[in-house]
């Protein structure tokens, strides 16, 4: 991939186990709430692990581009991106940093119920000049008050530091409205009061709205499931990136499975924590 892409792979994120073709758009229990937010409900899991490296390498490279803004995207649906973007987020949070979480996949928007807060309004309600963007910004009394029960929410601090705007009404023109000249200046001015700003957009081939967003960021960040696309076509979705002069500062391979062994994931992680098996590693 970095070969083909010339961009480096920000992170490995493993396979978790289940099938995206179950997932529910109206995540309404705190078991279905679960499997999105990692960070929140097992953040001492491997996966959780991974979130942290990917955090790692996203600091590195905001660090020395000075950026702030990033948009993470897809070349193809059902790739994990917003599973991605969500836990990033959570786990930048969590640091203490102040993080904006931005919900612009308007055509199949799914953070809000993640989060138990209403659709509505949102993204699409400012940049239509409904409400300014400070208006429809959600914070931690919003999910205390929306579907969150107060013992979901002490699970893991840094929802504090975790604020979201949902997607909004749902508008006939996604394109139109992302390529406004309204989010040029939002995100100029939540780059300012914010550590962090993650947009979450739909994927690059499908539809056009994350070439709208891209060049407007500092950043964009592509998620690609190993094996569930072609890298040729993961290769014309940075192309397409490139040809609207975005930056793209690298992959996240998305429900990697270990290939030297069911075992691996579970021996390093038992090494790494002082507690090895009996016969050791078999490197």
């Amino acid at each position: 991939v970095e070969e083909s892409l010339q961009v480096p792979v920000l992170g490995v994120i493993p396979h978790l186990g289940r099938d995206d073709k179950d997932r529910k758009e109206k995540a309404s229990t705190e078991k279905e709430r679960a499997r999105d937010l990692i960070m929140h409900y097992d953040p001492k899991s491997l996966a959780a692990e991974a979130f942290r490296s990917l955090r790692t390498n996203v600091l590195f490279m905001s660090q020395e581009n000075q950026g702030k803004a990033f948009l993470i995207t897809s070349a193809f649906v059902r790739e994990g991106k917003t599973l991605n973007v969500i836990n990033l987020a959570l786990s930048m949070a969590q640091t203490g940093a102040r993080v904006l979480l931005v919900e612009a996949d308007l055509r199949k928007p799914v953070i809000y119920s993640n989060f138990g807060l209403s659709k509505e309004p949102g993204l699409t309600d400012f940049v239509l000049g409904n409400y300014h963007w400070r208006e429809v910004v959600n914070n931690i009394t919003d999910v205390m008050l929306g579907e969150f029960e107060m013992d979901e929410i002490l699970k893991t601090p840094g929802l504090d530091n975790l604020h979201i705007i949902t997607s909004g009404t749902r508008p006939p023109n996604p394109s139109e409205i992302l390529g406004s000249d309204h989010l040029r200046k939002f995100i100029i001015e939540a780059s300012q009061e914010y550590d962090y700003v993650f947009i979450d957009a739909p994927p690059i081939l499908p539809v056009a709205d994350a070439t709208e967003i891209a060049p407007m960021v500092d950043g964009v960040v592509l998620v690609y499931t190993v094996g569930k696309i072609a890298r040729g076509v993961l290769k014309r979705a940075k192309s397409s990136l490139d040809n609207v002069d975005a930056k793209v500062l690298g992959v996240i391979l998305n429900n990697v499975k270990p290939e030297v062994g069911p075992d691996y994931f579970k021996y390093n992680t038992q090494y790494y924590y002082g507690s090895s098996p009996e016969k050791g590693i078999k490197t």
